[in-house]
């Protein structure tokens, strides 16, 4: 196997591992998005080769969408939740989608499944709140980011 692949498969297996960690669910795994990435050579030739991962924008997982369930999104942007108190149903599946330009976290307050890593510009954070009361969580990295989910 020459460098240039070994490099690319290294980077490929990367990405992957890093975007199923950042849209997994710490309660009920739902797959965000897919996972492969294309790698694209930045310079050839000459004595070192850069590859940069083309990773897609995840999208909400139809299978949990046909279960019934339905979606809520939560934007991040500006270093704020919006909106920052939602009403949803039991069962209802919440999406945080970070459209900064700075990687944000879902973290509860208390030990209420919400656990997200960091979450990078476009990509997504998937819970499903199955059971009914009020979960409170704020961005790790900025903890002035506050937000609430009001299941009943």
């Amino acid at each position: 196997m020459t460098f240039r692949r070994s490099l690319s498969l290294s980077l490929s297996i990367l990405a992957t591992t890093c975007l199923l960690a950042s849209c997994s669910s710490s309660q009920q795994p739902v797959k965000t998005g897919t996972t492969s990435s294309s790698l694209s050579s930045v310079k050839k030739g000459g004595t070192k080769n850069v590859a940069k991962a083309n990773v897609p924008k995840p999208v909400p997982a139809p299978a949990v969408l046909k279960q019934g369930k339905k979606l809520q999104i939560i934007v991040m942007k500006n270093s704020t939740f919006s909106p920052s108190t939602v009403t949803v149903k039991a069962g209802t599946v919440v999406q945080w989608l970070n459209k900064d330009s700075i990687p944000h976290t879902v973290t509860g307050d208390t030990a209420n499944g919400l656990a997200s890593l960091r979450i990078a510009k476009g990509h997504t954070y998937t819970h499903v709140f199955a059971d009914i009361g009020t979960f409170t969580y704020h961005c790790s990295i900025h903890p002035t980011m506050k937000g609430k989910v009001i299941v009943k």
